[in-house]
């Protein structure tokens, strides 16, 4: 008599029971690393801390340049936003 578990992911063998006849061999397990093993779980989203307000008239301005460099305070700050080079401005 044979018996067996299979993996769920990709059905093979990975414990039996063996009974060769003069008495019971009991479970045996087969090292198994499952080619099928489902990815981990995605992280959330994580929300920005930052406010990420940019100046008034960013857009207008070159590709680059220090208009485009976002506010670093915190989410919900009270007060002028401030970028990276501590550069304030008033919200609006």
């Amino acid at each position: 008599m044979t018996a067996f578990d299979s993996c769920p992911q990709c059905g093979r063998v990975v414990r039996r029971y063996v009974d060769r006849g003069s008495g019971p061999v009991g479970w045996v397990t087969d090292p198994h690393e499952c080619p099928r093993k489902p990815a981990p779980a995605a992280e959330p989203p994580v929300e920005p801390s930052t406010c990420g307000a940019r100046r008034p008239g960013w857009e207008s301005g070159p590709p680059i340049g220090i208009n485009r460099i976002p506010c670093v305070r915190e989410r919900g700050h009270q007060g002028d936003h401030e970028n990276a080079w501590c550069q304030r401005w008033p919200i609006g």
